[in-house]
């Protein structure tokens, strides 16, 4: 992992970005809850989930639980274009989300939406259409869970009630079982790592 930056110039948002590599906020050792990236209400006040959707995923994260909560985001300042976020983006956040992994010290990790997923895993997941999904951050031992961001699911009342028993089942609810894996396996991504790997 990384400390935090508030210069960071590992990916090209710090040049449009009111607030740059925006801390993660809240008490450690409990859960850790991921979403995509600041929008303009938490640029601007330097809050995680601080807009009208964040209010109602803070409401219901207080509902479910009186224990410790952590919020960041995968992606630390606002991107201007949302619909196609670089991989140099999410590579450039990813060592500042593993510090936070670290600091936060979580018993369960909640990732809200695609761009949250793709940050803690690598990999984009349809969130809206993978209910109760999840997967293990195998070197720390810990669950990471897949929900729709609360912006997706806002303005639908029967998504917004999956959503709410969702929530409660990734903070409350028994831990999910662990993949049958005894060892590490290392990802092949370039040429020469293919030769080696053969």
């Amino acid at each position: 992992g990384a400390p935090l930056n508030s210069g960071c110039q590992r990916c090209t948002l710090h040049e449009s970005s009111a607030r740059v590599c925006m801390p993660a906020e809240g008490a450690p050792g409990g859960v850790l809850i991921v979403g995509m990236y600041p929008g303009k209400v938490e640029e601007r006040t330097g809050r995680h989930n601080w807009g009208s959707t964040g209010q109602y995923l803070r409401k219901n994260v207080a509902k479910t639980t009186n224990g410790p909560v952590v919020y960041d985001n995968a992606i630390k300042c606002r991107p201007k274009n949302t619909t196609n976020i670089s991989a140099s983006i999410f590579n450039g956040c990813r060592p500042y989300l593993a510090q936070i992994i670290e600091d936060a010290g979580p018993t369960r990790i909640i990732a809200l939406g695609s761009a949250a997923v793709r940050g803690l895993t690598g990999r984009a997941v349809p969130t809206m259409s993978a209910r109760r999904a999840y997967t293990w951050h195998l070197s720390k031992s810990i669950p990471i869970f897949f929900l729709p961001h609360p912006a997706a699911i806002y303005s639908n009342r029967i998504l917004r009630a999956q959503f709410e028993a969702d929530l409660a089942w990734c903070i409350n609810g028994p831990l999910p079982p662990k993949p049958p894996l005894s060892s590490l396996a290392k990802c092949v991504t370039s040429r020469a790592g293919a030769v080696l790997a053969a």
